[in-house]
């Protein structure tokens, strides 16, 4: 095992090159629409009715023929015979006939005959007889059938993350099973002797497990299946146990550099293959991937920022693609100007953690002082990150910047 320092740190393009030439396929699995909140469309959708599934009232009123009301107005109204009443869900209305009227309700099947509906403010009612005191056109405050939606529309594409909103959708077209990528089950270690569980006592040198519950959350948040979360000591022996697991993607955090104790790299190597190890980021250069019996495998540092750092430059696309989702980029973004300059150096791409206000109608875009790798607070304390460009050696302050919102 190499000790000293990485023998080539490459590229972030030339790493994300690498994870799409060792993709994984899940396969796909079909649900219940309303148990698909948050889950990925496998395959288009396609409309299986007419929405509205007939020509429905828009408005409180009386659906007319328009001819009837022609020139209706205050000072000369238009007097109609009502001939019934309709409301939302009844299946049978009356039919309007020349110098008639039906009383409709909101969503009310549109009687046959009539072509519009007069707002009931434009109305009064009296002994069967409603008096019409404003001309409409044919077709308004109807919704004709498959004006919203046509029987065989499509609805949603394939690799859509589907919304509230697009739940109602399938819902309104009767689409109540849709086939969806299944959730690449994953399992989550952290490495390192000196790791307990929160709220065990701390012995002389030991620390709080942070990583394995941010990656989990992290993971959880893209629509992973997180099967195992654990911490293991600094024992060959326990990772080739979390390698004989049943899993689809796994995350080790911590010994993965090149330290005396930094075994990850070699066993991953032993069992499988090491694709790369070591990118120009920061922080979160020690990062690595590799494939144990056909299974992607991601090391990632032990620092907490770092480890975050590498999974959203890293991980975050891989699941992704694993998923088929057709969303680029999983965070709302923002532009700003930034407050003071940051200096980097060329080939490197920095995750650069900002705090965002707003100042005289300004978003400004703060820098999150940072010391070090380990410093979880400065994620906490930020709003975004900034992506600096591995072709830029910094950013200057007043230089507008896009910010990844957490």
């Amino acid at each position: 095992m190499a000790k000293g320092g990485f023998k080539r740190r490459i590229p972030l393009a030339d790493a994300l090159d690498m994870l799409a030439q060792h993709g994984f396929e899940i396969g796909s699995e079909e649900v219940s629409f309303d148990c698909a909140l948050g889950r990925v469309l496998a395959e288009d959708v396609v409309s299986e009715m007419n929405n509205p599934p007939f020509d429905r009232a828009m408005m409180d009123g009386y659906a007319v023929r328009a001819e009837d009301a022609f020139g209706a107005s205050q000072a000369s109204p238009v007097l109609l015979k009502v001939v019934g009443v309709t409301v939302a869900g009844d299946t049978v209305s009356a039919v309007v006939g020349r110098g008639e009227a039906v009383k409709v309700m909101t969503g009310a099947k549109a009687p046959e005959g009539a072509d519009c509906v007069v707002m009931v403010e434009y109305t009064q009612e009296l002994d069967g007889v409603v008096e019409i005191t404003v001309s409409v056109p044919p077709g308004k405050h109807i919704s004709k059938v498959g004006e919203d939606i046509k029987k065989g529309d499509l609805l949603l594409k394939s690799g859509t993350v589907l919304k509230p909103q697009d739940l109602g959708v399938l819902a309104a077209t009767g689409n109540l099973k849709v086939k969806v990528r299944k959730k690449p089950r994953i399992v989550v270690v952290s490495t390192g002797t000196e790791l307990a569980a929160p709220g065990e006592k701390l012995g002389a040198g030991a620390i709080y497990d942070i990583n394995s519950y941010t990656l989990s959350s992290l993971a959880s948040g893209l629509g992973a299946e997180i099967v195992s979360r654990s911490i293991i000591t600094d024992d060959e022996s326990l990772l080739e146990d979390v390698l004989d697991m049943k899993w689809d993607l796994l995350l080790l955090s911590g010994a993965t550099s090149v330290g005396e104790k930094d075994f990850v790299p070699e066993v991953i190597r032993r069992r499988g293959e090491v694709v790369f190890h070591g990118v120009s980021i920061r922080p979160g250069s020690p990062a690595g991937f590799g494939v144990v019996s056909g299974r992607p495998v991601f090391m990632l540092p032990g620092f907490p920022v770092a480890a975050v750092t590498a999974f959203e430059l890293l991980v975050t696309p891989y699941i992704q693609r694993m998923l088929g989702t057709n969303v680029a980029v999983p965070h709302p973004t923002i532009e700003g100007l930034l407050t003071k300059a940051v200096p980097s150096q060329l080939g490197r791409v920095d995750f650069i953690r900002v705090r965002i206000e707003k100042h005289d109608g300004n978003i400004r875009v703060s820098p999150v002082s940072a010391k070090g790798a380990g410093l979880i607070t400065t994620l906490t304390k930020a709003d975004g990150f900034v992506l600096l460009d591995a072709k830029k050696e910094g950013l200057e302050a007043g230089e507008t910047v896009e910010v990844y919102l957490f």
